[in-house]
């Protein structure tokens, strides 16, 4: 009996701790979801734990395919982190013509911690490279009173970057938008469609915004905008692992 009551006392702390981290910590929602999967893991186990005391060789199948299914599982996202840190250097000192800086959250006309690091990033490329020109990418989503786009133009400018030298992008929506939008207002704007751009963004981000550029037929140069709290890298490091298979299986 000490067995299964000790797992299904785990899987109520694991259940509980990701459900207060859903309803309390905004922005940790894939947390709060990974804390609940680990919950309902260990509740497979300790369920299969029972069940073998009725029917042991159905248990024991049961638990070798769900121990192989989690094995696979846990293969392929430390293949797929590996592959997103190695990106996450990027190519900082690539000369581009242009920079794409990604959106991210707005707190009503502040950037978030993740846009301000991103900003900084664009700050040191646009004062280091004078001749670049950074197109500021994203529309105003919830909670925004205005958009990621005009939020980035606001900070940059006053920041001391000539206005001339950031143009606006905002309608998209999500980084494939970004992409293709911000390459058509270069388009627009100067009549052709450029070869190569830098992609600002957040170092784990890197990786699918360069797929995403590999679909518009762009060389993409990555610019990391390092994550300056741990927390919050091990966070979205995580959830963009789920992205990365979210964009493989559905090109989402």
């Amino acid at each position: 009996m000490r067995k299964p009551l000790a797992g299904w006392l785990c899987c109520g702390g694991f259940a509980l701790l990701g459900m207060l981290i859903l309803c309390f910590a905004p922005g940790y929602d894939f947390s709060g979801l990974m804390l609940l999967g680990v919950a309902a893991v260990i509740a497979c186990y300790t369920g299969l734990l029972r069940l073998g005391k009725k029917k042991k060789k159905l248990a024991r199948g049961l638990q070798w395919v769900l121990s192989i299914c989690l094995s696979v599982g846990a293969a392929a996202a430390i293949f797929t982190g590996a592959v997103i840190l190695q990106a996450s250097a990027g190519t900082p000192e690539a000369e581009c013509d242009y920079i794409i800086v990604l959106g991210a959250g707005v707190n009503g006309t502040e950037p978030s911690r993740s846009l301000s690091d991103r900003l900084q990033a664009a700050y040191a490329y646009l004062t280091e490279h004078p001749d670049s020109t950074a197109i500021v990418s994203g529309a105003q989503g919830i909670g925004e009173d205005i958009s990621e786009a005009e939020c980035m133009f606001r900070e940059l400018t006053a920041m001391g970057i000539a206005p001339e030298r950031v143009w606006k992008e905002e309608q998209a929506a999500n980084t494939r938008e970004n992409l293709q939008f911000s390459l058509d207002l270069i388009e627009q704007r100067t009549g052709k469609r450029p070869a190569a751009v830098g992609l600002v963004s957040s170092d784990y981000h890197l990786y699918r915004a360069g797929e995403f550029a590999r679909e518009q037929q762009v060389l993409s140069y990555g610019i990391p905008a390092r994550t300056t709290a741990p927390h919050l890298f091990l966070n979205y490091f995580l959830r963009e692992i789920a992205a990365v298979w979210y964009y493989i299986v559905l090109g989402g």
